[in-house]
């Protein structure tokens, strides 16, 4: 009975115990690893199920201060039986012993349904001495899993970078404090300035406010006394009281003093009806220098006027046909004369008619039209242009005529131009000068004979006698005085004044 008992319980045991998935952590040359080498990390995966497994990895392999935190990462086993995967390589950044973490595996089993963990164990790395590479060293965190993708690196220091960022830390602590202290009086100063500051605006704006205050003041009195002023004036009255009479009631009142008796003033009327005056003008001193009233009355009675002349009708069409349009009206009264002027627009373009009325009936029309700014601006650079174009065509055809009208030519007296240097020579003879004497004797020969029988080309004593010769001229006179002279100048001849006054005179028969 007990064999039966004991039989029924191993086979309810091993119907409860299920297939399950077995990791194991490896490290690939685990026995020669130094600093600078590339750690590989395996896992090594039995899948008893004899199909595709979906896993999730939870793994943290950190050695030397670099490597990499797996929070989560999606993996399909494949059917096979055993399966190795290898990890990211990891270089060590200093020598030692390192434990790397159980590995955790997540999955749903084929058989149960239910998630399930496999778990590797941990493994001890050895790291010894060795060269670390220029790499960067840092931690970097892996989330793949649910379709999100993220990885970041957290980047390492050395200890003695730890060390020196702690000190420049510190100092920067220090710095900050100080300079948030300096900041802070700073700040203080500024609030202090700023108080200062605003009680003088305050003191400054209370001044300010005081005088404002005071020139209204004045400038009311002034109004007041003005308006008592011309209260008084007996034609403003009487005008008042005739517009009173029309029906009118005053509406508003503009006065603007300069001084207590010296201003500017206008009333506005109106009627209950919708008509519309006005009383303007100025006083000077106490006296009334300019008074009108107008009213729309006035104002229709005039434009009526107006429409009744024939010349103003045409002006008026003339301007209308050309695009203009009123805008304003004008007039003023004296007695039984009225002064109208009516403003026309179109654009930048003004034009007045102006008209005389006598008893309301027109007696003269002007029209006046003011300048077209735009246009005369534009009439004057191209008259500017013009002159311009004027003066540079004239200035060359002078220059143009000068070079090719015949330049006049100038007369010389050969003759007398060679008695001067004749002249010279006797001079440069009696101050010692022999040997230019002669020269300056030659020459004054030569340029007679070529200026007179040549081209004024300038010759040697050879041509000058061959020009002779060619123009079948006596020579014999001027060879002799040119050999005279040539034999001196070239040191060949001792000259004496009787010599020299033998080629002077025979220079002067030539030349004369």
């Amino acid at each position: 009975m007990k064999k039966i008992i004991i039989l029924l319980a191993l086979i309810v045991g091993l119907q409860l115990v299920s297939a399950q998935l077995k990791v194991t952590k490896l490290v690939d040359n685990k026995e020669n690893l130094k600093v600078g080498d590339e750690v590989t990390v395996l896992m090594r995966f039995q899948n008893p199920f004899g199909k595709e497994l979906h896993i999730q990895i939870a793994d943290k392999n950190i050695i030397g201060d670099n490597g990499y935190d797996i929070q989560c990462l999606e993996y399909t086993l494949p059917a096979d039986n055993e399966i190795v995967l290898a990890l990211a390589a990891i270089q060590p950044f200093r020598p030692g012993n390192f434990t790397l973490n159980k590995a955790d595996i997540r999955y749903i089993s084929p058989e149960t349904g239910k998630e399930e963990h496999a778990y590797s164990e941990e493994i001890t790395v050895e790291i010894k001495p060795g060269n670390p590479t220029q790499n960067s060293q840092g931690i970097t965190t892996v989330y793949q899993c649910g379709g999100q993708s993220i990885k970041s690196t957290r980047y390492q220091t050395s200890s003695s970078q730890i060390k020196s960022n702690e000190q420049k830390n510190a100092a920067r602590t220090a710095q900050d404090m100080l300079q948030e202290m300096q900041q802070k009086m700073a700040d203080e100063r500024m609030q202090q300035m700023q108080s200062l500051q605003n009680s003088q605006m305050m003191q400054d704006s209370s001044a300010v406010k005081q005088q404002i205050e005071e020139q209204a003041r004045k400038h009311q009195q002034m109004q007041e006394q003005l308006e008592r002023e011309l209260e008084q004036n007996q034609a403003l009255q009487d005008m008042k009281k005739q517009l009173e009479e029309q029906g009118y009631e005053e509406q508003s009142k503009d006065i603007r003093p300069q001084s207590n008796n010296t201003g500017d003033f206008q009333y506005g009327y109106k009627k209950p009806s919708g008509e519309t005056a006005q009383i303007s003008g100025s006083m000077r001193d106490g006296r009334m220098k300019e008074l009108s009233k107008k009213t729309s009355e006035d104002e229709q009675n005039i434009m009526d006027a107006l429409q009744n002349s024939s010349e103003f009708r045409n002006l008026n069409e003339e301007l209308t046909r050309q695009g203009f349009n009123q805008t304003k009206l004008e007039y003023s009264n004296k007695g039984n004369l009225t002064q109208a002027k009516l403003t026309y627009q179109k654009g930048d373009e003004t034009a007045n008619i102006s008209a005389e009325l006598k008893n309301m009936t027109v007696t003269k029309v002007k029209l006046e039209r003011e300048a077209n700014k735009s246009y005369w601006l534009l009439v004057l650079i191209v008259l500017t242009i013009c002159l311009a174009a004027f003066y540079l065509w004239k200035k060359k055809s002078k220059v143009n005529l000068a070079s090719e009208m015949p330049q006049p030519a100038i007369h010389i007296d050969h003759t007398k131009e060679a008695l001067k240097m004749l002249s010279e020579a006797e001079s440069l003879f009696e101050h010692k000068h022999e040997k230019d004497a002669y020269g300056k004797l030659s020459e004054a020969v030569r340029y007679y004979c070529t200026h007179k029988f040549g081209e004024g080309k300038e010759l040697n004593a050879t041509e000058t006698i061959r020009l002779l010769r060619h123009k079948n001229l006596s020579y014999g006179e001027v060879s002799e005085c040119l050999s005279i002279a040539g034999l001196v100048e070239f040191a060949k001849y001792k000259p004496d004044r009787k010599d020299f006054e033998r080629a002077v005179e025979l220079a002067r028969k030539v030349i004369k």
